[in-house]
């Protein structure tokens, strides 16, 4: 069996949101998972771990989020 077999693995909903927010939210329905904060010119490990969410935002605060996070 997969790791994330039958779980969510994505969370298109948090696009536009603050990364605060994506991260409580993705802690909330998945608490097992690491959620791993990328901002521009952060370089990202190209590995893949199903328990990890980069979650890719802009540079400001706030950081809002710019592309789907997900698994891996």
């Amino acid at each position: 069996m997969r790791p994330n077999q039958g779980k969510k693995v994505m969370w298109p909903e948090v696009v536009g949101k603050p990364f605060a927010d994506a991260k409580a939210l993705i802690m909330q329905e998945r608490p097992e998972l690491h959620v791993v904060h990328i901002k521009p010119g952060v370089p990202m490990t190209r590995d893949l771990d199903p328990f990890r969410v980069f979650v890719i935002t802009d540079g400001n605060e706030p950081y809002i989020v710019k592309d789907v996070p997900h698994c891996g």
